[in-house]
């Protein structure tokens, strides 16, 4: 099958990169850096083609808009709104369905929030539909299955979830990159720290996940009584570091609510 992508950033880039783990895929891309188009055809000959916004529309039943917000009114305006074959995938934070169907007429859509862990097949994506078959909501779905999890959602909802999946990692990059510093002043060296941190991470989520429990639940049987870590929980509760994630969490959703 061929996937079209129009806009080949991150984002976009990690979804294709994971797709091609499917043999059956083909992508045909446009974007204005002609640098990235080139490495992708490079990288994945054969499978990669890089041609204009007009013939990925011919090609390919799903056509993936990876353009920034600020990008999306222009490019809209230039596909225009007879697609008759076209399944339109937006990936563009704050552009609702109702946007989407203002420049896009009658297409069928689907409004998707990825975060970047899809490059290593174990995003969360979550997607909102509006026009597509059962056949073709199918389809999309077992596509997307090579990027991680994919999870329908309410539209309403999406802003909220693209703050708690797709703007969170960065703040756990953050907290990793303070525990490397960490780690470094105390006589470890960078490629151990760095190691280190996310072997925790990863163990830490993964018992998350099979435990059940609750994150507070978790951080409790941590804690114990007149222990080393309790000691440092206080310094993150005196310093309110509840209160700044939910502020830094604040922050990206008004900023996701008024994206363009």
């Amino acid at each position: 099958m061929n996937i079209g992508f129009i806009g080949v950033g991150h984002m976009a880039g990690s979804i294709l990169r994971a797709l091609s783990k499917e043999e059956g895929f083909s992508f045909y891309v446009n974007d204005h850096h002609l640098d990235k188009m080139m490495a992708l055809e490079r990288e994945y000959q054969g499978r990669v083609f890089v041609t204009v916004n007009q013939e990925i529309l011919n090609q390919c039943p799903f056509v993936f808009l990876g353009v920034k917000p600020c990008d999306m009114n222009a490019l809209l305006a230039s596909l225009g709104k007879d697609h008759p074959r076209t399944i339109f995938v937006s990936m563009a934070a704050g552009y609702s369905l109702d946007e989407l169907e203002m420049h896009l007429g009658n297409s069928r859509l689907i409004r998707i929030m990825p975060n970047t862990p899809v490059l290593v097949s174990k995003g969360v994506t979550f997607a909102s539909y509006r026009r597509l078959s059962k056949d073709e909501k199918e389809t999309f779905e077992r596509m997307m299955t090579l990027t991680g999890k994919l999870h329908e959602i309410d539209e309403e909802k999406m802003d909220v979830v693209s703050v708690l999946t797709g703007s969170s990692p960065a703040y756990l990059d953050a907290f990793a990159d303070a525990l490397v510093h960490f780690g470094l002043a105390n006589g470890l060296d960078e490629k151990e720290a760095t190691e280190y941190v996310w072997d925790m991470v990863e163990g830490a989520a993964l018992l998350g996940r099979e435990s059940g429990k609750s994150p507070k639940t978790l951080k409790e049987e941590v804690c114990s009584p007149g222990g080393s870590t309790i000691e440092g929980v206080r310094v993150l509760d005196d310093a309110g570091f509840e209160q700044t994630i939910q502020k830094a969490a604040e922050a990206s959703l008004t900023k996701t609510k008024n994206m363009r």
